[in-house]
Parts: C-alpha cells; structure tokens; sequence
C-alpha cells in the first residue's frame, strides 16, 4: 500500500504542476494580441512603419493584423485596450463600429490574394465559421 500511495502523491503533484505551467502560460500569452498593437503597430506606425499590422487607424480607432492561420484571415481589433465584447465601452456611440470597419478592410483579402474576393464568399464563410464554432 505505501507503494501505491506514493505513486498517487506523484501523480497528483504532476497534474498540479502541469496545471500551474497552464495557467501560467494562458496568463502569460492573454495579452499577447495587445503587446503586439500596443508596443510594435502603434509605435511603428508613428514612425510610419505600422509592422507587423497592416494598417493602424488612429482617426477609426482600429487596426489590422493578418492571422498567423489561413491565408486570408485577418484581425481587426481596437486602438485602444477593451477587454472583451462585454465591455460596456462597446455599446459607447463613441467607439468604432468594428464590424463596418472589417467589412471595409475586406479589401485586404483581395490584396493578398492578388484577386477580387466576393461578398457573398466573405458573409458565407464569415457566417459558417460563427455558427460552427
């Protein structure tokens, strides 16, 4: 018996380390998106090279980023930090209409792929990927 219940100790502080090196790494990377926007699109932009983001739009209050999956998926995400789709700071008529603004910027996906995308491929996938999620 003290053989197996060492193993059980083993097993349990195993898992209990596996789950702090997750919750560590979650913590660490949940800013990551931001970090990026925020100490390389937007000082690079005022030195007019927005890098790694495509575009940073002051006046619109976005910027876009291309995806590290597929090859026509991009971000469009917020100048400024918002934490989540929750933030009340959403339904402010002082914030960006970020929908109106992606649809706008779909004119990135034609750029990349060096041909017209249409709009109803756009919304299809756009739609097919919200409700399959």
């Amino acid at each position: 018996m003290p053989r197996q219940y060492r193993r059980l100790q083993v097993l349990v502080v195993f898992i209990m380390v596996m789950m702090l090196a997750v919750a560590y790494y979650r913590h660490k990377n949940s800013d990551a998106l931001w970090r990026i926007i925020s100490e390389q699109c937007i000082p690079g932009q005022q030195h007019g090279n927005p890098s790694p983001c495509q575009r940073v739009d002051f006046a619109q209050g976005y910027v876009t980023l291309k995806d590290l999956n597929g090859p026509l998926q991009y971000l469009l995400m917020p100048v400024e930090k918002i934490t989540g789709i929750e933030s009340p700071r959403i339904l402010d008529p002082k914030t960006a209409n970020f929908f109106a603004a992606a649809w706008h910027e779909r004119t990135l996906l034609a750029k990349k792929r060096g041909a017209a995308v249409a709009d109803n491929v756009i919304l299809t996938r756009h739609l097919r990927t919200a409700f399959v999620s």
